[in-house]
């Protein structure tokens, strides 16, 4: 009812006018498939790892800080003996125990556990900025990595297509110059254009691999 009426106001609509949407929840693939490869790098990546440790310890740090301010209790138990036997086992009617129990509290010491503990929260709010820029970074480099390798691939399957064609027209060209229908010039610019095509997908394949690795390391692997 709430959001009904927050869309009416929006829509300068009736309040008594009711609004039915139609559609249908979808999402694309290509989306989906960098969504999932950004969510790989975030749990992957050593950067992120480390800054998460990192921040663990620096809220850790802010307890330890604030405990300097906070009271200490040591308890203490010592048994005397004063028996004359070395090696006796048993206890001389003198023989007594000490229970100590020494409590103390700072109630002053300079503002120094008080600078302490925001030199630590200082110290985690740069961690959680840093951690926060590292996200981006690799935010971007994964966009970078991701874009390239989908332009690698189009182009590897372009050459792919385009190798196809030129490998027909070579072995066409080679059974015409059989029959005397074509020349030898003819059959050799066949040929050089399939060395070209064979020459473009070594190309592409070569810079498949350099933007696969790419992409890899973006998304956390070796």
């Amino acid at each position: 009812e709430s959001a009904q009426v927050l869309l009416n106001n929006l829509l300068y609509l009736d309040e008594n006018t009711k609004i039915k949407p139609q559609a249908q929840f979808n999402y694309e693939v290509v989306e989906l498939a960098y969504d999932e490869a950004f969510l790989k790098a975030i749990e992957q990546r050593p950067e992120i790892r480390q800054y998460a440790a990192q921040i663990k310890a620096d809220k850790k740090a802010i307890e330890i800080a604030k405990a300097d301010n906070r009271p200490n209790i040591y308890a203490s138990w010592d048994y005397y003996s004063r028996s004359t036997v070395t090696a006796s086992t048993t206890k001389n009617w003198n023989d007594y125990n000490i229970i100590g129990l020494t409590f103390t509290w700072p109630i002053f010491d300079g503002w120094t556990t008080k600078a302490k503990v925001e030199q630590a929260i200082v110290d985690l709010k740069e961690t959680q900025l840093t951690q926060e820029k590292v996200i981006k970074d690799i935010a971007l480099e994964l966009k970078n990595a991701y874009i390239s390798l989908k332009d690698v691939i189009a182009k590897l399957e372009a050459v792919e297509s385009e190798l196809k064609v030129y490998h027909d027209n070579l072995l066409s060209a080679k059974d015409k110059y059989k029959q005397g229908i074509v020349s030898l010039l003819d059959l050799s610019d066949a040929d050089l254009k399939y060395a070209i095509s064979m020459f473009n997908k070594n190309e592409a394949i070569y810079d498949y691999i350099i933007a696969k690795s790419s992409f890899d390391k973006a998304t956390g692997g070796l």
